[in-house]
C-alpha cells in the first residue's frame, strides 16, 4: 500500500471512528500509532488537532446532511432525529463500499434497523413515526437500485406521508395496516386485514 493510502486510511479512521477521535483528543500520539503505519505517523502528528477535529465535523455534517435529504417528512416529524443519528455514526463508522445506491440512501438504510429500535423504545415519539422512517428509506433505495423492498406497517404511512408533505402531523391516526412494496417504479400497496 502506498505511503498517500496509508495517510489517508489512518486519517479516516481517526475522523470517523468515535472511540478513536475520543483518544485522539485526549492522546493524540496514542491514537495515531493504533491506526496508522510508521510511515504515516510523522504526517500524522504534524497535522493540527483543531483542523483534524473541524475536518470530522464537516464529514459528520455532510454524511447527515445526505441522509436528511432522504428522509424529509421524518426529519419534520421525529424530534432528535439527527442526534440519533451521530449517536449512532460514532459507534458504527462507515466503511467504503461499493453500490448503485447513492450515499444519502446507502447511509440511510446502513442506519435504518438501529434507528427503528431507538425510536421504537422512546415512549414520546408518535407510534407510527419508526414506519415513516422506513417507508423513505426503502422508497429512496428501491428507486436507486431497483431491488423490491416491502415493509408491514400497522399505520396507513402512505397516507401519513401525504398529510406531513403538506404540513400537517397526524394526531393518533387509526391502526390500519399496509402491506407496501417497493421497486424502481414506485410503491405499490395493499391493505391487509
Amino acid at each position: 500500500m502506498n505511503r498517500l493510502a496509508q495517510l489517508q486510511d489512518a486519517l479516516c479512521t481517526i475522523v470517523t471512528d468515535g472511540e478513536v477521535e475520543e483518544v485522539y483528543q485526549r492522546t493524540p500520539g496514542e491514537a495515531i500509532v493504533a491506526v496508522s503505519e510508521l510511515a504515516a505517523r510523522d504526517t500524522l502528528a504534524g497535522l493540527d488537532m483543531a483542523e483534524v477535529l473541524r475536518y470530522a465535523r464537516g464529514l459528520r455534517r455532510k454524511r447527515w446532511d445526505d441522509v436528511a435529504a432522504t428522509i424529509p417528512l421524518s426529519v419534520k416529524v421525529i424530534g432528535g432525529l439527527e442526534g440519533r443519528y451521530h449517536t449512532w455514526l460514532r459507534a458504527h463508522p462507515a466503511e467504503a463500499t461499493d453500490t448503485v445506491v447513492p450515499p444519502g440512501p446507502a447511509e440511510a438504510l446502513r442506519a435504518l434497523m438501529d434507528l427503528v429500535k431507538d425510536l421504537g423504545q422512546d415512549p414520546g415519539e408518535a407510534p407510527w413515526a419508526a414506519e415513516l422512517l422506513v417507508f423513505e428509506v426503502l422508497g429512496a433505495c428501491s428507486r436507486a437500485d431497483d431491488v423490491s423492498r416491502g415493509l408491514q406497517a400497522q399505520y396507513p404511512i402512505h397516507r401519513i406521508a401525504e398529510e406531513v408533505r403538506a404540513g400537517l402531523t397526524p394526531i393518533d391516526p387509526p391502526r390500519e395496516p399496509h402491506a407496501y412494496a417497493f421497486g424502481n417504479g414506485g410503491v405499490r400497496m395493499k391493505r391487509l386485514g
